[in-house]
């Protein structure tokens, strides 16, 4: 897996919905070249390879045309720790939503609680307590995830 230095130039935090990740102006990451092509085809995003060449001089012409910009190579460890960065944020991210829906549940009624419980093909008998309805719910959320 290769991986590609990118730079956000916006002016805004940009949250990128696919992946997670949160961009704060002028901030540069490293991230996979699959999670990068997309993103450079927006124009606040460039490779910070490309910002930080130099304008050639006619005498630097040459030496830049014969030198070759490679990427840094990684080690092992450090994509590793890439990954598992990336998974740690997607976690976080989930139980975010879980216990963002969990506190909406506790303020829910009767009704949003069996229209909630619709989304996880659960039905509940009419005479059942607002209580247990959302002990139920807060168990649908835990076991199958926010929906």
């Amino acid at each position: 897996m290769n991986f590609v230095r990118i730079t956000y130039l916006g002016k805004k935090l940009y949250r990128d919905r696919a992946t997670g990740h949160i961009w704060s102006p002028d901030e540069e990451k490293l991230v996979s070249e699959a999670i990068a092509k997309p993103l450079l085809k927006f124009v606040e995003f460039k490779r910070t390879a490309e910002l930080a060449k130099p304008e050639p001089t006619e005498e630097g012409a040459e030496q830049c045309a014969a030198t070759t910009d490679k990427p840094a190579e990684l080690t092992e460890q450090e994509i590793a720790a890439l990954e598992q960065k990336v998974l740690d944020d997607k976690a976080q991210e989930v139980d975010d939503q879980r216990e963002a829906m969990l506190t909406t549940v506790q303020g829910m009624n009767k009704t949003a609680l069996t229209e909630y419980a619709k989304k996880y093909d659960h039905s509940f008998d009419p005479k059942a307590k607002v209580d247990d309805m959302r002990i139920a719910v807060n168990g649908l959320i835990h076991q199958f995830g926010v929906r």
